[in-house]
């Protein structure tokens, strides 16, 4: 395979990704987005576990994913906190 047709795959292939990952963003209405890198050395295919769960930690990922697991919501309107502090 030539070269140029190399990059006219891998330009395929990262359009349908972002695509894809705009298409999932929209649906789900995000918070916030966090861009995670895979490596150091920006080489495709290559995923440093150690590297990324850094990241996930430094960042507050990992304790949010543990809080939500438990139940709490992310944000709590100022309605929805007066209603639970009348309440209890």
């Amino acid at each position: 395979m030539s070269c140029i047709c190399k990059f006219f795959v891998l330009f395929f292939i990262s359009q349908n990704s972002l695509t894809d990952l705009i298409n999932k963003l929209q649906v789900a209405k995000p918070h916030f987005v966090r861009c995670i890198k895979p490596n150091t050395s920006k080489e495709a295919f290559k995923f440093v576990p150690d590297y990324v769960l850094a990241q996930l930690r430094y960042t507050g990922i990992s304790e949010t994913v543990k809080i939500r697991k438990f139940g709490y919501a992310l944000r709590v309107t100022y309605h929805e906190f007066l209603v639970r502090r009348v309440q209890s």
